[in-house]
């Protein structure tokens, strides 16, 4: 089934996240507000060359 792979990798993404499904989940302008919050700190991951 193509919609079992989505679905799960969601579902994963939530727990990773601690999303439960009654949470609100962020817009793209705050999630975009925190990367660039967080580019250039130690928090931001670092490209291995």
């Amino acid at each position: 089934m193509k919609a079992v792979y989505p679905i799960r990798d969601q579902f994963n993404f939530m727990r990773f996240s601690g999303l439960q499904l009654e949470d609100q989940v962020p817009d793209s302008k705050a999630v975009w507000t925190f990367r660039d919050a967080i580019k250039g700190t130690s928090l931001w991951p670092r490209r291995s060359s």
